[in-house]
């Protein structure tokens, strides 16, 4: 069985150790000399002599299936070293687009064929959801549409399960495999075979495993093999990880012949670094860390920031309100090169309002309209979460203002952007003594779904500073995407106006209420 071993790269941003599992010239060799075994079996007439040869799922799939450009389907080595290993309880995790789901596919088609040497077979495939599961079976599908399998299908509405059946080579009885969403809808099928689908982002996965997945196979004594893009040293993933029953596979980006380390390396480009080790090198990352680097945040920082003055970049500036133990805060910054690519432009925060705890809602209301009528601001931005909602209502009709929805979803994808716009180095800040130890003690957790939840090492420490320089990059570098957000939260019915919907000034392009006309009062 392959090793896991230590390998390095060169970024161009830094050399990164990382584990994979050692993929050798003799691997690779072994694969494609089953491909010329076939070859030379099917030239000579002597297939029926031969059949044994299709026990091996690899030389199955290059017998029978077809890959998307119709030529027989050639597993990567990677592959065959998976689907030749026979131990009851597998798992394999890595980076994304390696061929791990049709890996999975052509398992589960192997298994009811008959070849695999079991027949009635029942082979069930576990997705996330419902809508995943459906995509399951379509890929199924369309693999044996491009073989010479016949087959049949029924959908079984109340169980919101879809299952798929060949007839046994005896003619007597079917093999069926059975497409799930991660619920309850896998009890009451036995399995020959469970095969699961990225079991890192299940919700309530541990309880979904054990009751419900791996006991499909306890009367069977079937085999469990799993699939998965690693999700953070904690949850059913790391724990499985770390269960000495499962044999274990790491691949990364290169482990897949057809990809290449220029891409690799064009990939680390937009990535913070924690997401390229497990999208793209499928490494198991700490579930909780200093989300920014020393260098990082001493990089921003900068003494020789000026006042807005009167200046013809865009301005834009962000509020987060405050909650029940933090301040409010107010940041204004502008685009220092409006004119380059959007994933080139700077921002420079020019100024923070510090409010005081407890200050009322509508003094920092007057501030925001009083730098409105200082500067020209292209736009606003305010947290709509919690009292951000009500704050909104109250200033809409005084200045252009976008509310951010920070749910965990939203603020999750925000603090990735955040994460890359500093690791990019296209960030400047004030030196602030209260900004730096905020930037500082950011942390950030893990949910059981896989998304990040970013909070502090102490209930002490606050995030008002972080939260507002988030909401400021979200409006300011990711104007499209802030809007595209909002569009939900702003479109709500009302019963004198109907529908409330902002768009962009075609002028100014600034964000306004529209009325069914595309540019502002102050351009009309």
């Amino acid at each position: 069985m392959p090793k896991i071993i230590l390998k390095t790269i060169d970024t161009g941003k830094e050399k990164l150790s990382y584990y994979s599992t050692d993929i050798t010239e003799e691997d690779k060799r072994k694969t494609e000399d089953k491909f010329k075994l076939w070859d030379t079996v099917k030239v000579d007439g002597l297939i029926k002599k031969n059949l044994l040869l299709l026990r091996d799922p690899t030389t199955w799939a290059y017998a029978f299936l077809r890959d998307r450009y119709n030529k027989p389907y050639k597993a990567f080595p990677l592959q065959d070293i998976i689907m030749n290993d026979k131990s009851q309880y597998i798992l394999a995790v890595g980076s994304f687009q390696i061929g791990k789901t049709d890996t999975l596919r052509i398992l589960g088609l192997h298994h009811i064929s008959g070849f695999d040497g079991i027949f009635n077979a029942s082979a069930l495939i576990c997705s996330k959801s419902l809508p995943q599961s459906s995509d399951a079976l379509r890929g199924v599908k369309q693999m044996m549409e491009r073989s010479d399998i016949s087959f049949k299908e029924t959908i079984g509405q109340a169980d919101n399960q879809t299952q798929l059946f060949i007839k046994n080579q005896s003619g007597k009885g079917d093999s069926s495999l059975i497409c799930v969403p991660a619920t309850d809808a896998a009890l009451g099928y036995p399995a020959t075979l469970m095969l699961i689908d990225e079991l890192g982002t299940y919700e309530n996965g541990r309880d979904i495993y054990f009751r419900v997945l791996e006991s499909r196979t306890y009367l069977t004594k079937g085999r469990v093999i799993i699939f998965a893009n690693p999700t953070g040293k904690q949850g059913i993933l790391w724990e499985l990880w770390n269960n000495p029953k499962f044999s274990k596979y790491q691949f990364d980006w290169l482990s897949c012949p057809i990809n290449t380390l220029a891409g690799l390396i064009e990939k680390r480009q937009d990535k913070y670094l924690g997401e390229f080790k497990e999208h793209c090198l499928g490494q198991f990352i700490s579930s909780r860390g200093g989300w920014l680097t020393e260098s990082e945040i001493a990089d921003a920082e900068t003494e020789d920031l000026n006042e807005i003055g009167h200046v013809v970049d865009p301005v834009f500036s962000f509020t987060d309100l405050a909650k029940k133990h933090d301040q409010a805060i107010s940041l204004i910054g502008r685009i220092k090169n409006p004119d380059e690519d959007e994933k080139k432009q700077i921002l420079e925060v020019v100024k923070a309002i510090e409010f005081p705890r407890g200050t009322d809602y509508k003094v920092v209301a007057n501030e925001i309209v009083g730098f409105n009528t200082e500067y020209t601001v292209n736009n606003n931005g305010v947290d709509a979460s919690g009292p951000g909602e009500a704050f909104f209502d109250f200033i809409k009709d005084r200045v252009a203002m976008i509310p951010i929805p920070f749910s965990l979803q939203n603020k999750s994808r925000m603090y990735t952007n955040f994460k890359i716009v500093f690791e990019q180095r296209r960030i400047k800040i004030p030196k602030i003594k209260k900004f730096h130890q905020q930037l500082e003690t950011l942390d950030f957790k893990r949910t059981s779904g896989g998304q990040l939840m970013v909070h502090h090492e102490n209930e002490s420490d606050l995030d008002d500073y972080p939260d507002a320089l988030a909401g400021l990059m979200e409006i300011a570098l990711r104007p499209k995407q802030a809007y595209a957000n909002i569009i939900e939260t702003v479109s709500e019915p009302s019963a004198d106006k109907g529908k409330r919907t902002l768009v962009v000034c075609t002028k100014c392009s600034r964000y306004f209420e529209s009325k069914g006309v595309d540019i502002c009062e102050d351009c009309n």
